[in-house]
């Protein structure tokens, strides 16, 4: 999970006015993935058709950054057209695309 700065206002520059204005940024709580029990399989399935980000990103029409983001996981949700793209493009099933890790057990304070 991303730590928010210290500070949580940023100062930005506009070149064209020659201003500079103060903007507020919120950091968001919770998980920043799909959740700690289910993953994405999809640098998996690339990895064993050979086939690359980049090119799986011109098959689906997507930029590659959300492809990039499908394959490490860090995505919040998942349209159910996508996964039917993404079934289609790699030649799998649904199932085929999660894979069910177990649930995270908290740490004991030792005191």
């Amino acid at each position: 999970m991303l730590k928010p700065p210290p500070n949580p206002f940023t100062l930005h520059y506009h070149p064209i006015t020659g201003t500079t204005t103060k903007r507020k940024y919120r950091y968001l709580q919770g998980t920043d993935t799909l959740g700690d029990m289910v993953k994405l399989r999809v640098a998996r399935l690339l990895r064993e058709r050979h086939i690359s980000i980049y090119r799986l990103g011109k098959i689906l029409r997507l930029p590659t950054t959300t492809v990039y983001r499908l394959a490490s996981g860090k995505v919040k949700r998942v349209d159910l057209r996508l996964l039917d793209k993404l079934c289609t493009a790699l030649n799998c099933e649904v199932a085929d695309l999660f894979e069910r890790t177990s649930p995270r057990q908290p740490r004991r304070r030792v005191r």
